[in-house]
Formats: structure tokens, sequence, C-alpha cells
């Protein structure tokens, strides 16, 4: 209660508590690498490209940077992860995300952050349409390869979806932990959203069926930034669609369609790259020749596509990937790189710029998003100039450490403070920017909110106690002080909870109090005020004032908890092996106090019962088993039961030996590697009991080859060093180490292979060079037989026919109507016989290379 006799009559002033939103380290997307060695560096201001990466690409790729730092982690093309220095991670080859220069993907690959991981990241392929590999996960753990990461080998090219589509997009959920992986069938008009959590994928997707037909499974997925929105671009039939996408449950809705016919008069109507500007309201999407801008901020198909606005004035002539950047502006490549500054702005105010960095291909990494924080700062309420201000993280979930810096350098010492919820006297009045950089887990934040502190003597006084929302039993309740007079002392707290002992007063300015009991409680607080006048210039010396006041608030404090959850769950062991010894834990809400096992094997004898919180214990006998466990919790007693099957699992004999390749020709390697249950720590030194190779002989490899100087039989022998120690287990989790050194051998047979007759086959070349060196400058068939019914046929991307003849000989020059074709993969039919043979077809792609 406040004294109000000593109170002059003041005018209400109200103020003004300014905040801003939340800032924070996120740099995983400022390392782009991409196309033909590209790579965009955007933690330089503009950004810049870096020196030439090893990526080879037409099409899809993805990169991640570290999110604290923006430091480069690894990219991929789909097929090869490289790590930051360049080079291909040991077990990083093989993905099957498109073949890169034959026949790219457009995504190829998106990288996602594993929830509740800080080292390891998902990669998700996509094969081009013709490949059939569909959609597929790997896993990269950067604690690998001496934190240069590598692909875990049990967790690559795990097959998620069967699909011809070339399309992937990625959308945070709705709880800000786990992902949304969508992809489209082909042909079909179905999308398929598959969530992944920190347990892994959910294999089972939610399909939603819904516009158009998918004939082609080229061109881009974009979501926008508000993850409510998906467009899709299709190839071929010139139309654009937007969807509807709720990230609560995965589920696509809500078509829009437009043609671009009316627009296209003059242009291609494939549709390839697409992006949304960062607020959501404009789409930006590309054919082979220009961009086109549309305001989607209405919900009719005919005043969208009325609002056509082409941003480009030259033409492409190839495809471009549109990309939103992590500065806000999009980027695109067509072989070089445009940018448009302005995306949020309509019409020629969007700022469209050409050749702003090299490129390379016509492909962009997609966006890799992070688990979001919704950390922000809150205080008091209190502004006033002279109050002691409460500053608290909301939640505090995962902080470690906190350092605040209150943007007050008047305060001295007091600017800055390493308390999770510190509190702060500012100097003067004005508006100050208090930022807290928070460790968590995965790296620091950076938190910011700015307050205006305002001259509240001329305001009413007011003096009350302040009490944290939180009103559960057994949770703490934080109180603190709100006022406009200036505080001389605190004398001491009063919670009005006898029961808490001597906790039931505290002489903290805000302090905590864990209540005995439900019920309503009357907590006061004694305050000194000074209500002395402040010094002026003809009065500087004051005559001190003070009062003693008593303020109150009630708190009702009840019961949270659900009904029925005092109780103890029997985690089961993951081991059932009669020859194991299984380690048994519990699971509760409560604290638990002690436990008391019974694993109803009465014939291990004193053994059966155990009192430990983790206990284990080696069954009899195989058969099943009943286990209970009484528990003592903090709540009360609870009982819980579980049965365990127990089944033999003979152990599998020790085994070491050495296996080659099957393939004993003299003039061919052979391979050779062990095979054993034994865990293998070095191998120092191979003998393939072959002198005459010289130096070759020996080899200090893993798994080394050896070509055989002659026929005949050979002793090869390896020299291993065995680790012989004991696993480590929960109630032994420091083991002796133990080592033993063998010698292992086996015989192979060398023999002179004679060379088979060749078979009649036809070559095409993969790849050549029209640029007139004489090297390598036309495309043609080659056979050592004879060919009839010869017919060779060539195609663009695009399913154009540019190159045919029926006369064998002749050769392609990589022109098409006397004009040169464009760098590129184009595909050729060829048909052919040979004498006495029937008719073939083959396919296959060419890559175009000036």
């Amino acid at each position: 209660m406040i004294n109000y006799h000593l109170l002059r009559p003041v005018l209400i002033l109200f103020f003004t508590l300014i905040i801003t939103e939340q800032g924070f380290a996120q740099k995983q997307n400022n390392q782009w690498r991409f196309g033909y060695e590209g790579g965009i560096n955007f933690n330089t201001s503009p950004p810049t490209n870096t020196p030439p990466s090893a990526i080879l690409t037409g099409e899809g790729g993805a990169s991640v940077a570290d999110r604290n730092t923006g430091a480069l982690l690894f990219y991929t093309d789909g097929v090869s992860v490289w790590n930051a220095l360049n080079q291909i991670m040991p077990n990083g080859n093989g993905l099957l995300g498109g073949d890169p220069i034959l026949l790219s993907s457009t995504t190829a690959a998106v990288i996602i952050p594993k929830p509740g991981s800080c080292t390891q990241y998902y990669i998700v392929t996509i094969d081009e349409q013709f490949g059939g590999n569909g959609l597929r996960y790997s896993l990269v753990d950067m604690l690998l390869n001496g934190g240069l990461g590598d692909v875990v080998p049990t967790q690559k090219n795990i097959l998620l979806f069967n699909t011809n589509s070339e399309k992937i997009e990625v959308v945070p959920a709705l709880n800000g932990e786990d992902f949304w992986v969508i992809t489209h069938d082909n042909p079909g008009n179905s999308f398929y959203s598959f969530l992944l959590t920190g347990s892994g994928f959910q294999t089972t997707p939610v399909v939603s069926t819904l516009g158009g037909t998918q004939g082609n499974g080229a061109g881009h997925l974009k979501v926008n930034q508000q993850f409510n929105k998906l467009a899709c671009g299709s190839l071929f039939d010139g139309t654009m669609e937007l969807f509807s996408f709720n990230n609560a449950n995965g589920v696509v809705s809500d078509q829009i369609a437009w043609d671009l016919d009316p627009i296209m008069t003059n242009f291609s109507p494939l549709i390839y790259g697409v992006e949304f500007s960062p607020d959501g309201n404009l789409l930006y999407i590309s054919n082979l020749n220009v961009i086109f801008q549309y305001d989607i901020s209405s919900a009719s198909s005919n005043t969208i596509q009325n609002s056509a606005y082409q941003v480009n004035t030259s033409s492409f002539n190839s495809p471009a990937t549109l990309q939103l950047g992590p500065n806000g502006k999009i980027y695109i490549n067509s072989g070089s790189i445009d940018v448009i500054n302005a995306p949020n702005n309509a019409g020629v105010a969007c700022a469209y710029e050409t050749g702003v960095l090299t490129g390379g291909g016509y492909g962009l990494p997609k966006w890799v998003y992070s688990i979001s924080t919704t950390d922000t700062i809150t205080t008091n309420g209190d502004t006033c100039l002279g109050s002691l201000i409460l500053f608290t993280i909301d939640p505090a979930n995962g902080i470690t450490t906190a350092n605040w810096n209150f943007g007050d350098p008047n305060s001295g010492t007091n600017n800055n403070s390493t308390a999770v919820n510190p509190t702060h006297q500012f100097s003067d009045t004005g508006t100050y920017l208090i930022s807290c950089i928070v460790t968590l887990a995965c790296g620091t934040d950076t938190l910011f909110k700015t307050i205006t502190i305002t001259d509240c003597s001329s305001n009413t006084e007011f003096l009350d106690i302040i009490a944290s929302s939180d009103s559960c039993l057994q949770d703490a309740v934080l109180f603190s002080i709100s006022t406009n007079l200036f505080i001389e002392s605190l004398i001491g707290w009063n919670f009005d909870d006898p029961n808490s002992g001597a906790n039931n007063t505290s002489l903290l300015s805000t302090p905590t109090h864990i209540f005995s009991d439900t019920g309503t409680y009357t907590v006061s607080c004694i305050v000194q005020i000074n209500c002395g006048e402040p010094p002026t210039p003809n009065n500087p010396i004051t005559v001190p004032c003070f009062y003693v006041d008593t303020i109150y608030t009630t708190v009702q404090i009840i019961d949270c908890s659900p009904p029925d959850s005092c109780n103890i769950v029997i985690i089961p062991p993951s081991d059932t092996c009669l020859q194991s010894n299984l380690f048994f834990t519990t699971q509760s809400d409560s604290l638990i106090l002690s436990l008391e096992w019974n694993f109803g094997d009465p014939n291990s004898g004193a053994n059966n019962t155990s009192i430990l919180i983790n206990p284990t214990h080696q069954f009899s006998d195989t058969g099943t088993y009943t286990i209970r466990c009484i528990a003592n919790l903090s709540c009360g007693i609870d009982t819980s039961y579980i049965n365990v099957t127990i089944t033999d699992c003979p152990v599998e004999p020790d085994f070491i030996t050495i296996e080659h390749s099957t393939d004993s020709c003299l003039q061919n390697p052979v391979v050779f590697s062990i095979n054993s249950n034994l865990l293998i720590e070095n191998i120092i030194e191979w003998n393939f009991g072959d002198p005459n190779s010289g130096t070759n002989n020996t080899s200090l490899l893993s798994s080394p080859t050896h070509t055989f100087s002659d026929t005949g039989t050979y002793t090869v022998s390896c020299i291993v060093e065995i680790n012989c120690s004991e696993p480590p287990t929960p109630n032994n989790p420091i083991t002796t180490p133990c080592f033993y050194v063998d010698t292992i051998y086996t015989q192979v047979t060398i023999i002179r292979c004679e060379e088979p007759e060749p078979e009649c086959t036809v070559y095409l070349p993969n790849a050549f060079s029209p640029n007139g060196d004489g090297i390598n400058d036309r495309f043609q068939a080659i056979s050592i037989c004879e060919l009839e019914d010869y017919n060779l046929s060539i195609f663009n991307r695009w399913g154009q026919l540019i190159y045919n003849t029926n006369i064998i000989g002749d050769k392609w020059d990589g022109t098409y109507r006397q004009l040169n074709c464009e760098t590129g993969v184009y595909v050729y039919i060829i048909r052919y016989r040979f004498a006495s043979e029937s008719a073939q077809i083959k396919k296959g792609n060419v890559t175009l290379l000036r």
C-alpha cells in the first residue's frame, strides 16, 4: 500500500515501449557453390565471387555454411560431396542426384540440418527425370574426418519415394523444430510431403492431389518466406500454378493457375525458375528468354495474369534459376549472375541489374533453413528513469551463458551483466538498444530490444509488486517491484507461506519462491522510499526525506499436474540375448527417490533383485520374464511391469581371412581386402609373394591392388594388429587396452588369359568441342564393323530435333541452321544394323563444349 498522504498531485504521463525483433547469426546461406566451379561469398558486402570450386554441373546443387561464422562447411552436385577444402569426402561419391555433366537434375540436392543436432545434415537428392533413382537421402556428420565431415556409410542413398520429377522443396514445420520435404510425381498431379523430425524421416507422406498433370519433371518448386504458399513451374505447357501450404500438417491446397500465353507471344512458354519476393506479395518466373513479375496478393487468377511485368529486356536464350539470397535480393543465373535488388517493389522499382557476378551453368543452391528460435528479451514493463528494470529471456531453455550490454555507457560498469535475468537502472532518459549474446547448444545468438526511458517525475506515482505468470505448484514464481518512486532500500519480502520454513522470507530485490501447497497467498514487501527533492541550481542542498511502506499482491497457486502423472515406466532393454548383461532404466516425470527391482528370475539367486537406479541383469535361461520395479517417487509410490523375452544368441566364432577379386588374368590387377569379425586396429604390411614386382611387392593400404609379374601360384600375407579390448558397458565404462599382432595368408593362382575377339558395337563419344582447333571438332558414330540401315538424330534439352542423317560417316559440327548451338547436354538416338543381325536402337547424351 502506498502512503498517499505523502504524494503530490501529478499529471499522468504515458510512456512508449519499443521492442524490435530478435536478431540472430543465421549465416548458413552465406556460401553458394554452383555451376562450373562457381561460388558466391555473402560474408562480404557486396557479395563477391569465390576462388574456383570443385563443382561442375549444369543445373542443381546445394551448399551450406556455418550458421554462426558463415564459413563454408560442404557442398554437393547431387552425386559428389566436397568439404570446405574442395576435397571429395571419403564416402562422398556415388549419391544418386542425377548426372551433373551428361543430364543434370533441376534441383539435384537440398541440404537440411538434422533436427536436434548441431553437427549433422541431411542431403536429400532427386535424380534427373530419365534416371529413375527418385527421391533419396544421405546423412553427413561434421564430426567425421577430423571435423571436415563425411557421409555416414549406413545412411547413404536411402530411398524415400520413386518419382521422375526433378522438384524438391524444404519447408520449416510450424513447431519450429521439424521440416517438410515436398516433391511431385511425374507423370501425375500429386504433391508428396515427407516430415523430417529428430528421429528421422517419416516414410509415409502426406499426399495432396490437385493441380495440372506434370508431364515433364524439369522446373523449380519454391515456397515463400511465410511458409504458406508454393509456386510450381511447369515445363512445356506454359501454365503457372500457385498453391497454399499448411506447414502444420503438410497439406497442399487451393490451386490458382494462369496461362502465360498472352504475354508469351514472342517467348518460349517453358517455365523453369520461380521465386517469391521476401514479403510474399510478388512472384518472379523465368523461361528460356526473360523474367516476369506477378502480383499474387489477389486470389483471382485473372488479376494475377493481368499484373504481369517483364523485368528484363534482353533475352537469356537459356534456362535461368532464380534464388533469394541471404541479403534479401533475388539472384539469377543464366550463365552470368544478374540481380533483382528490391524484389518487394512492383514494376521497374524492383531494380533489375545485369552482370553483377560471374556465373556458370544455370543453377543456384536452394535455401538452407535452420531451426528457428523464439527467444526474445522481455522486461517488467517499467521504463521510468530511476527505476531498476528487470530483463529476462523468454524462454530461457537451453541458454548456458548470457552477456548483456544495455547501451548505456554512462552507467559505467553497470552497463554490462552476465546474469541470465539482470536488472539495470538507466543513467538518463532516451532510447537505448539492449543486446544480449546467448550461448546455446548449437552456437551463439544475439538478441536485441530497444527501450525508451522517460522521466516519470510528473507521473502519478505508483508502487506495485509484479509476479511472473507461472502459478503452478512446484514451479518458482518470480517477484519484482514496479514503481516510479526512488527506492532507497528493500527491507524484506514475506510470501505468506509459513510451511516453506526459512524460504518464506527474502532480502533479494527480485526473489523467486516455490510455494508449499495450492491456495491463495498474500505476498508483501517492505520498502524504504526516498522522498527528497532533487537538487537544483538554486537549491543545491536538500533536506533528506524517507518513509517506509508495505505493498501487497495476491498469488493463486494451482496444481498443474495432469491426472495420474505420478508413475514410473520401465524402458525395455535393447539387448535380449541370453549371453548378455542387460541394462535396465526407467522414465518418470517425478523425482525418483529409490527403486526396488525384481527380474522374475529366481534361478539367478541373489542377483534376482536390485536397488540400483540403473541395474544390469544376466538371465539364467531363455524364456519370457516379468520384470517389476517399485518406485518411491517425490509424488508417491508406483509400480511398473514389463515382459522381456530372452533368446539364445550364439556367439559367432572369431575369424579373419584375406579375400581377393576373382580376376586371375596375368594382365589384370587383383584387389585384396581383410574379412573379419574382429576389430582391426591397424594394417601393418601386405606382402604379395612376388619379389619380381620390386617395390610393388608390399603395401600399407587397407585394400590394396597388385598386378603380378608372371603366371604361377603366389602366397599372399598380411600382418595385422587386432584390438581385443572389451567394449565399455554402463557399469564398466573404462576398460583395459588389449592388442596383439597376427599374420594371415592366402594363395592366388595367376594364369595367362587370351584377349577375346572384339564384338561388333557402335561407339559414340560423350563430349566434343567444335571450336576449330582440329581436335574432337565433330560428333559421329564409330564402329569397327560395317553398318547398315543407319540413322542418327540429335535433340536439344527441350526435345527439338536439331540434326539428322542416314549417311554413315556424316559428322555433326555443333550447329543448327548454320548457327552455333549453346554449350550444354544434347540427347541422341541412333538406329543401325550389322550385317546378318537384327536392328538396334541406342540412346544417350553428348555434351557440347566451346
